[in-house]
């Protein structure tokens, strides 16, 4: 199982259906979503953004999803489709 984390501003028109899809497919393949928005703590997701950006990721913007599985950890910035949020997901089966 890996462990999904979001991060998203609540000012977003179109999170909430990227938030329910990327919820619902992490179900899907029995890995844990936790989402946060930048307005709920956004003391927390600077900090989650330097340390990424420290460690190699490049991220410019909100949304975006990080993917752990023991001590990898993958990025992937912005409103995915379905369809590829589903690949990149079930990779990590």
């Amino acid at each position: 199982m890996a462990k999904v984390n979001v991060f998203y501003s609540e000012d977003c028109q179109l999170c909430p259906p990227y938030l329910d899809d990327l919820n619902r497919l992490s179900n899907e393949f029995n890995h844990q979503c936790e989402t946060l928005s930048l307005q709920g703590n956004p003391l927390a997701v600077a900090a989650v953004l330097q340390h990424l950006r420290e460690t190699g990721h490049t991220i410019s913007s909100l949304p975006f999803f990080v993917v752990s599985k023991g001590e990898q950890k993958y990025s992937y910035e912005g409103i995915l489709s379905s369809y590829v949020m589903a690949e990149v997901l079930e990779k990590f089966i």
